[in-house]
């Protein structure tokens, strides 16, 4: 059969030296060629053994294993093949071919002999690695053969002994390749590979031109790694999240992260390019088990339908604070861990690194190239802090204001008030939520947990505090707009929430004249308390009094949401005369 080849692969097939160095920068084909040029010999010559290496056995798994396998069924050659999984072999008439690593097959491959060796990612091996290997380049071949070690490597360290010993040996020939000798590339990769001139000159240099450059300013510390048979069991971690950088010519990268105290254990769940969303929801179902689709999944904000359909689909899925610098040091505060067998994720963090200006000047931005995997670890890892913060700081009700409510004469019911504005077409701003607690004596006793503009997710998390504190009953109120427009499409086809609340819509007064009349009517009868139970004025409640007072006279009840959340408050504890019935709520 006919085979689509690049000149790297006839440079590579031609050459006449012991030893061929393929350098080259990203979809150079260089690798794809090597594999071309073995499986040649593979399939064509006789009574030889291959050894296919890296540094790991994770690594080469998803690298040149994957991709000969692939190219044997390709040819229709793996038909042919006897495969042996367990061992990593596979045999084809006389000829043997072993995928190992020097970290698990150490023994094995020093005491084997071989006619060819492929050393994928060259640079990740050491000078006495290498010497090893080339020993083994020791089997007796036919009159007019020759063994050859091959290297695939990207050129990203100048210092390195590849560059500095290995270019002075003349049994070495190094082909240089770059994007232009892969015909065979698409636009859209290309435009990005051209883009990182604009970017940084190092990675220009490297991962478009194939030349030396020189990697520097690592975001990131180097993983702390393990074999998956280190990894802890999920009982070790407090906490596990998800984060999701959604691709399509990019890869997608789903992320598994284990949290405990400052420590971060990373699982590289998906790394695949070209998938849609449909395709993307049935891997999700297949990687993330039932028990686990209710644990926060972080994902690119800037793909709301996608996040939407993977909600639908069961997953607690919302949209991560994508703010890069903060969550950068945020990332950087913890102790990062990652399994071995995460190669494209490690890999990416190698290269991780701030940009340069054209005059040396590190910049505080990263290089925007193959950070899929780091995109979706700082979307976890910012936006769940971040939010457990706001949840801590959201506790205050818990904690600075526990006197308070544990003083009051026996509660009974307590309401959850919740008012929003319609901040724009796609968007609610929740800019009003409050605590209000009804007596066993009828008292109405106000809580106000701040006028602040938050997020539909930051108020649910604040809700979700608040109804674990307080007693049961809760009664969850929403204003006309809120239950009208928001509810139905935020909360009621969702299926993950526990808590159970009964859930109210609340007409609230129109005029502050009907709202002030009622209250003070209220306050006359003892119904309702503008004092602690230890009958101090709280000033945010006196203010909220004298803020109505003071707009009591106006038509319209107009946009004071602190005056709205008591009169909401009002009518939906004290006109609902103390229903206790409760049915369960799912809030997304």
């Amino acid at each position: 059969m006919e085979v689509p080849v690049t000149k790297v692969f006839t440079a590579t097939r031609n050459s006449t030296h012991l030893v061929v160095a393929n350098q080259g920068g990203a979809r150079s084909s260089k690798s794809h060629s090597t594999a071309q040029v073995l499986l040649e010999k593979f399939t064509n010559e006789r009574d030889k053994d291959f050894l296919v290496i890296r540094k790991t056995m994770p690594a080469l798994r998803v690298s040149a294993m994957k991709l000969l396998i692939r190219l044997l069924k390709e040819y229709n050659y793996y038909g042919q093949c006897r495969h042996n999984k367990s061992e990593n072999t596979i045999q084809l008439g006389s000829n043997w071919l072993l995928f190992g690593s020097l970290f698990e097959n150490s023994d094995r491959i020093k005491s084997t002999e071989f006619n060819y060796i492929w050393m994928e990612e060259a640079n990740e091996f050491t000078w006495e690695d290498y010497n090893i290997l080339k020993l083994r380049l020791s089997k007796p071949c036919r009159p007019g053969e020759s063994n050859k070690l091959f290297l695939t490597y990207n050129p990203s360290d100048k210092q390195g002994w590849i560059n500095q010993r290995l270019s002075k040996d003349d049994e070495v020939e190094f082909i240089t390749s770059n994007y232009k000798d892969n015909p065979f590339l698409s636009d859209e990769y290309i435009k990005i590979l051209e883009g990182l001139k604009d970017k940084d000159e190092n990675y220009y240099k490297i991962y478009a031109l194939g030349e030396y450059g020189v990697l520097g300013n690592y975001i990131y510390d180097p993983y702390i790694l393990h074999s998956d048979d280190d990894w802890p069991r999920e009982s070790y971690f407090h906490e596990v999240i998800y984060g999701l950088d959604f691709g399509f010519t990019n890869p997608t990268a789903l992320l598994e992260l284990g949290l405990r105290n400052q420590q971060v254990w990373m699982t590289q769940l998906l790394y695949e390019s070209g998938l849609t969303n449909p395709e993307l929801k049935e891997k999700m179902l297949d990687l993330i088990p039932e028990r686990k689709r209710q644990n926060f999944i972080y994902a690119d904000s800037a793909e709301p339908d996608r996040i939407e359909e993977l909600r639908r689909a069961g997953f607690r899925i919302i949209p991560a604070d994508k703010q890069i610098v903060p969550g950068i040091r945020t990332v950087r505060q913890f102790e990062l861990h990652s399994r071995e067998s995460n190669v494209e994720l490690n890999a990416e963090r190698s290269r991780y690194a701030w940009r340069k200006d054209r005059q040396g000047n590190v910049l505080e931005e990263p290089i925007k190239y193959d950070d899929h995997g780091q995109d979706a670890k700082r979307y976890a890892i910012f936006t769940h802090t971040k939010t457990k913060r706001e949840r801590e700081e959201s506790r205050l009700i818990h904690t600075e204001n526990l006197k308070f409510w544990n003083e009051l004469p026996e509660l009974i019911a307590h309401a959850i008030v919740v008012d929003s504005r319609l901040a724009n077409k796609t968007a609610d701003q929740m800019t009003s939520i409050g605590v209000l607690g009804l007596s066993k004596d009828k008292g109405l006793y106000v809580k106000i947990a701040g006028y602040k503009q938050m997020t539909f997710v930051e108020a649910v998390n604040w809700m979700e505090n608040a109804a674990l504190f307080l007693p049961k009953p809760v009664i969850l109120g929403f204003d006309e707009h809120t239950y009208d427009k928001v509810l139905p499409q935020r909360l009621r086809k969702a299926r993950r929430h526990k808590l159970e609340f009964q859930v109210k819509r609340v007409s609230k007064p129109r005029t502050g004249h009907t709202l002030i009349s009622k209250l003070d009517a209220f306050i006359s009868q003892g119904l309702v308390y503008l004092k602690g139970a230890d009958g101090i004025v709280h000033p945010e409640q006196q203010e909220l009094y004298d803020s109505m007072k003071l707009i009591s006279t106006s038509q319209e009840l107009g946009s004071d949401v602190m005056v709205d959340m008591l009169a909401l408050g009002a009518e939906l504890l004290l006109e609902n005369k103390l229903r206790t019935v409760v049915r369960k709520v799912a809030i997304a």
